[in-house]
């Protein structure tokens, strides 16, 4: 249920050019997915969420589309703390 999900970023923010970005994602697609069985894709991220302020941007979201904002706050956060505080 919503106590056991987690919504989070492992990836940092970097600014890159588009062009730049697709060539780069090309090359690493050719050598981890030669064949095209995995459907890797370009972008392979929501490009509006691409910023210092994506969790913020996620909460927007999350609250428009009607979720409250105590459950956001436990999907952004506060369950990850509690795991935390039960495994470490």
């Amino acid at each position: 249920g919503e106590n056991h999900v987690v919504i989070g970023s492992d990836a940092s923010y970097v600014r890159l050019d588009p062009v730049e970005s697709a060539v780069q994602f090309e090359a690493m697609k050719l050598r981890i997915d030669p064949d095209g069985q995995l459907g890797a894709r370009w972008p392979d991220f929501i490009q509006s969420l691409n910023g210092v302020d994506r969790m913020q941007r996620l909460e927007q979201i999350l609250l428009g589309q009607g979720y409250s904002a105590e459950l956001c706050e436990q999907l952004l956060g506060i369950n990850f703390l509690q795991f935390l505080e039960r495994v470490l």
